[in-house]
């Protein structure tokens, strides 16, 4: 018989925020209330690049999106493998 740990997903260690004008991330380490923030970093985006609408697809230039994510990854010096996106507030209050 399998152990539920063995079962569960680890949690990731990276949340990655998309915002309209960067993109940014941030890792953790530790458990429970002991966590700490090991790195961080943000990366600038042109205007027009996302574009938050309900309606409207809202990243326009995709590629240009995943060149910034994979800058803020390396100044981190780290290459997650799972990662949390943080969404705004209004996503969840449609």
């Amino acid at each position: 018989m399998l152990s539920k740990s063995f079962l569960a997903a680890a949690p990731p260690t990276v949340a990655v925020q998309i915002a309209r004008n960067m993109v940014s991330a941030a890792s953790i380490s530790g458990s429970g209330s002991n966590l700490s923030v090991t790195a961080h970093a943000m990366e600038p985006l042109a205007g027009g690049v996302v574009i938050p609408a309900l309606n409207h697809t809202n990243i326009a230039e995709p590629k240009l999106v995943a060149s910034a994510l994979q800058r803020v990854f390396e100044r981190m010096g780290q290459r997650p493998r799972r990662v949390a996106l943080a969404l705004p507030d209004s996503v969840a209050k449609v």
